[in-house]
Parts: C-alpha cells; sequence; structure tokens
C-alpha cells in the first residue's frame, strides 16, 4: 500500500522495489517503521508526517 500512496516513505519504497526484490523491501520497511517508532517513544515526541514537495 506505500508504493501507491504520494509521500516520501511511498517514493522511497517505489524506488527500492525498483531495484530489490519484495521480501528485501518488505524488512526494509519493517526496519524503518520500527527506528522511527523507537525514536518518538525515546524522545516523547508525536508522529509528524514529513510534507510532499
Amino acid at each position: 500500500r506505500a508504493e501507491t500512496t504520494q509521500t516520501r516513505t511511498g517514493a522511497w519504497v517505489r524506488s527500492l522495489l525498483e531495484r530489490k526484490p519484495t521480501r528485501l523491501v518488505t524488512v526494509a520497511i519493517a526496519n524503518k517503521t520500527a527506528r522511527t517508532a523507537w525514536a518518538l517513544l525515546a524522545k516523547g515526541e508525536t508522529y509528524r508526517a514529513a510534507p510532499v514537495s
């Protein structure tokens, strides 16, 4: 689903899918999500999606 959204993450996923196998991209998404969640919890912040430019 991320590959169809017009966000920075969607663009990143589309770029990865052009170059890498689907399973590897799935692991990369999970890794990115886990790192984002950890950073938010560690800093006590709320997630704010970056605007698409």
